[in-house]
């Protein structure tokens, strides 16, 4: 049953990625008990997890101007029915809705049951977002990251029009705001120099005005990869690597120097959006700079440094032959049954991959499995 909207409000925080979305998301989530007890019911899609991903429907099959599509029946199912009169949901993947008439019907539903619904989102300068979100595209399991920038093994990946569907600021929050209104949109820089105390977390309770309250502070999350790991993560996802051999190697890298492009190319980016971020500034009042961003790119290196070095690569060569050779060595002994116990353990969350195991196992029999190299 819905319940009646009078006095209710909504604080939906949708993004974008790489503006500290998880370590917001988890102190939300360590700190739920306590918000809860003030009168705060910070939703999410299951009790330990801490955001509302599983709400956001994607299908990897279609091309990515599709983007995610929310949940909405489940999502007013879930907001309506918390006995809290102020309601926090986060996801970054709200970010991946490109829909302007997706976000407008689940803005008309949301309304039927807030009579107050703040829009909460950072923005990194495009150059410094696409450098960070592609490299997340090189951890496993990325496939949106993987279909919206691709695979390059540079640091900022040859344009392409997928892009703007992401990096165009002005036109995608423009959906947002035409369907919540201005006075809806809480638009914010990520940046140390503009976050309350350089710290995400705090700016976004700043926003909330919670920051009085008893919380637990945490550890930040989701850190970024070395240039090694994001060479070759993208490497593997760009073959369609199992995701968790992928995982294996990835964790077993050596840490390294963050990959970094030209100078020149960072600001290149940036033009391209300078003109729709003057105007989104201009409406939204975000920023005290004029193209909302400041025009800083001094800790970008003159010359790129995004490519192979002889260190960096023996480096990853030593690494994943190690990490190969641990493999093969635990699974030498393994057989059929190993086979149908992991199938087992993984058939509600994986199906498809517990279905494979199962005829792996048929295949097999009841013999050791030789991961070995025939002579």
């Amino acid at each position: 049953m819905l319940r009646n909207r009078r006095d209710r409000r909504l604080i939906l925080h949708i993004g974008a990625h790489k503006t500290g979305t998880t370590s917001i998301q988890n102190f939300l989530h360590t700190n739920r008990r306590i918000l809860r007890d003030s009168g705060i019911f910070y939703a999410t899609s299951q009790e330990n997890i801490a955001h509302l991903h599983g709400y956001l429907n994607f299908n990897p099959k279609q091309p990515i101007k599709k983007g995610f599509r929310p949940d909405i029946e489940g999502l007013i199912n879930l907001f309506s029915e918390a006995e809290a009169d102020t309601v926090i949901g986060s996801s970054e993947n709200f970010s991946f809705v490109f829909d302007p008439v997706a976000i407008d019907q689940f803005a008309t539903s949301l309304k039927r049951v807030f009579s107050e619904i703040e829009i909460i989102c950072y923005l990194r300068r495009q150059d410094r977002h696409i450098v960070s979100h592609h490299q997340e595209g090189a951890k496993p399991f990325r496939a949106a990251e993987g279909l919206l920038w691709g695979h390059s093994e540079r640091a900022i990946p040859s344009w392409r029009p997928e892009h703007d569907l992401y990096l165009d600021y002005e036109r995608r929050l423009s959906y947002w705001e035409n369907s919540f209104g201005p006075d809806a949109m809480n638009i914010r820089v990520f940046s140390s120099a503009s976050l309350l105390n350089g710290d995400v977390v705090m700016d976004f309770l700043k926003c909330l005005s919670i920051s009085d309250l008893p919380l637990k502070w945490g550890e930040p999350k989701n850190t970024s990869l070395g240039i090694i790991s994001a060479k070759v993560g993208h490497l593997m996802n760009g073959q369609n690597m199992s995701g968790v051999f992928a995982r294996n190697i990835i964790d077993n890298l050596p840490k390294s120097r963050k990959q970094m492009p030209e100078r020149q190319e960072a600001e290149e980016v940036v033009a391209r959006y300078r003109d729709g971020n003057r105007r989104l500034n201009e409406r939204l009042d975000i920023s005290d700079y004029r193209n909302l961003f400041d025009d800083d790119f001094s800790d970008y290196p003159v010359v790129r440094r995004d490519l192979w070095e002889e260190e960096l690569a023996n480096e990853a060569i030593l690494s994943i032959l190690k990490s190969c050779a641990c493999i093969s060595e635990a699974s030498s002994t393994l057989t059929a049954d190993d086979f149908r116990d992991a199938a087992v353990s993984i058939e509600e969350a994986n199906p498809e991959l517990a279905l494979k195991l199962i005829l792996a196992a048929r295949t097999l029999g009841s013999g050791p499995i030789d991961f070995g190299v025939a002579s």
